[in-house]
């Protein structure tokens, strides 16, 4: 991440106790090796892995004499050098404010107080509390911005969620390869870079499979350990793409060598988002750098369906394509349909999409049709929309 955030890292320490100290995050022990690597690489921040309190991270300034970032302002830094659409500049802007309130009365310490007696108040805490102030009511500003920003986005969502077709969206760790796969898959000429959240906004693209089903894809923002809280709502914002989708392609770098454990990190987020998908394909990407091939062959019988490829592989993407058709295949179902005549549009619908196995003029239509029970049930809920 701090390679992402354009920071050399020159050295690091780590230290293994119970819990953080309360004070200070590192023991006085750890304190002294870390001012030593300061000087000697002439560091200017000093970054934790860790969310650090407000309190810890001024008084690790204190000791320290530099800048002190932790893991939450970093992913914030980044995310806001990478939104691109209304809705994650707002969002992000408003998890910054939230990060930063707390924080504020450390800015405030090179001011002095004046006055120590009850009623009194100096320059710094009265500019303390104008800003807060400020800031509060910017951040009142965000939400409301936001509420308007989603509900346009709902409308939208909605009208692409009626058209019959199979929604499907790419899942994973960030930079597992989601964008270079929807590239390879689509053409979509999304950014795709090696490095962390290389795109927050989701991108949705057309593709038809082997079997003519035709699916609406979806890239979505990379997941990544250690959430930082403020930014849980920023991701279910962005991954409400996943919440409607009809099925998940969940992307996985295989050589990773903690591939076990982001795997389990990515289930653990779509749960706490709420996104937890009935049907995922797991797709092990980057294969071809795997030097055991055991650890392959152990997850792909311990996660199915599931398939191994290498996005920069040609004929991977058929088998990806291929792989997709199977997993479609058990909602193919032949179903009778009743249409009134009114509804014309709709036989033309079942007729586009699905088989027509027989065809019968009644009080109204009587058609029987194998197709995708998912796009069946869209273009049946098109009979019920009252725009028509």
């Amino acid at each position: 991440m701090a390679d992402t955030a354009g920071l050399e890292v020159p050295a690091w320490i780590v230290q293994g106790r119970d819990r953080p100290h309360s004070r200070t995050y590192l023991g006085e022990g750890k304190l002294d090796d870390l001012r030593q690597l300061i000087e000697i690489h002439n560091a200017e921040v000093v970054i934790a892995d860790d969310e650090l309190t407000p309190a810890q991270q001024r008084n690790l300034e204190q000791e320290l004499n530099v800048k002190v970032l932790d893991r939450t302002g970093l992913v914030l830094d980044i995310f806001a050098s990478r939104a691109q659409t209304k809705e994650a500049q707002l969002q992000i802007e408003l998890a910054q404010l939230e990060y930063l309130m707390p924080r504020l009365t450390r800015m405030w310490t090179h001011l002095s107080r004046l006055g120590g007696g009850i009623g009194t108040r100096g320059p710094g805490e009265t500019q303390l509390e104008v800003d807060k102030r400020q800031i509060q009511t910017r951040m009142a500003h965000l939400r409301h911005g936001l509420k308007k920003v989603r509900a346009h986005r709902s409308t939208l969502r909605k009208k692409r969620q009626e058209k019959p077709f199979i929604t499907a969206a790419i899942v994973g760790d960030t930079n597992a390869g989601k964008s270079s796969l929807l590239n390879r898959l689509t053409n979509a000429g999304v950014l795709a870079q090696d490095k962390l959240f290389a795109t927050l906004d989701p991108t949705t693209r057309h593709i038809k499979l082997p079997n003519n089903e035709e699916v609406m894809i979806s890239d979505t923002v990379g997941f990544i350990q250690k959430l930082p809280h403020q930014l849980v709502d920023a991701f279910r914002a962005t991954l409400e793409e996943v919440v409607v989708s009809d099925f998940l392609i969940h992307l996985v770098d295989a050589s990773h060598p903690r591939v076990v454990e982001m795997l389990q990190t990515s289930t653990a987020l779509l749960n706490e988002l709420g996104a937890a998908p009935t049907s995922t394909l797991y797709v092990f990407n980057k294969c071809d750098k795997l030097k055991d091939p055991s650890i392959l062959n152990a997850l792909l019988s311990t996660y199915y369906p599931s398939i191994a490829i290498s996005v920069t592989n040609d004929g991977s993407m058929d088998k990806l394509f291929n792989a997709m058709s199977e997993m479609l295949k058990p909602f193919r179902k032949k179903k009778t349909y009743h249409i009134p005549y009114s509804r014309m549009d709709i036989v033309s619908l079942l007729h586009k999409h699905g088989k027509v196995l027989s065809i019968e003029y009644e009080t109204d239509i009587h058609i029987r049709v194998e197709i995708n029970n998912i796009i069946g049930d869209k273009i049946m809920g098109q009979l019920y929309d009252n725009s028509h």
